[in-house]
């Protein structure tokens, strides 16, 4: 039990320190905004120690026998938990950096399938971080539609086949947040629409984090 608790001040300390990193940055200048790769990394932790203190919460509170050896769900919770995570990364960037009113079309961008992307890179290029940002959203929906067909095949006994549905009906609604945040870009509800879209995007990454401790079972 110690290592846990150690594990958690350690990570709510490192959530800290990042936080003041970032906030300091602006102390004595004139910026008004902080850093977006800081900023994705002050969430990037945030995300961390949400998703230790629910693994340390499972663990303490669900018996084995509701857990199944499933490596099939596992490994493809894992590809989609990496690209979720790339995916956050690029919405932290999307925040950080207004990317959002470089073009406020779908699902074209200005009119363009590729947008010109030469100057500043996929970190600092407004429209690439917009692209890369649209682009996952359609990868990690077509491979949750794949991941749902996955989670049918399970037995019907199995944990993971009662919560079959739950990544895709979250992640049909994030991307319909995610288009209502981006052309709505102009009017007053693109704060709550954003905030929604932010919240809904964490609770994604929950429900991947759940099926994978039910299929994690060790034999």
């Amino acid at each position: 039990m110690l290592w846990p608790m150690v594990i958690l001040f350690v990570l709510g300390a490192l959530q800290g320190a990042i936080g003041w990193i970032m906030v300091a940055s602006g102390v004595g200048t004139d910026l008004v905004y902080v850093s977006h790769i800081r900023l994705a990394a002050h969430f990037i932790a945030a995300l961390v120690l949400l998703v230790y203190v629910i693994w340390f919460a499972m663990k303490l509170s669900v018996p084995d026998f509701k857990k199944a050896h499933l490596p099939t769900v596992r490994n493809f919770t894992w590809l989609l938990f990496a690209l979720l995570t790339l995916q956050l990364i690029y919405g932290a960037f999307m925040a950080g950096t207004h990317a959002a009113k470089s073009s406020i079309t779908w699902p074209s961008i200005n009119g363009q399938l590729i947008p010109d992307m030469s100057d500043g890179g996929l970190l600092h290029n407004l429209l690439a971080i917009q692209f890369v940002h649209r682009g996952l959203a359609y990868i990690i929906t077509l491979l949750v539609l794949a991941y749902t067909v996955i989670l049918y095949k399970q037995s019907k006994s199995a944990t993971v086949y009662k919560l079959r549905n739950m990544p895709l009906i979250v992640t049909l609604i994030q991307v319909l947040l995610g288009i209502l945040t981006l052309v709505n870009y102009l009017t007053p509800d693109k704060l709550i629409l954003a905030i929604s879209h932010q919240l809904v995007g964490i609770l994604l990454l929950i429900s991947f984090q759940i099926i994978y401790f039910y299929s994690a079972k060790k034999q």
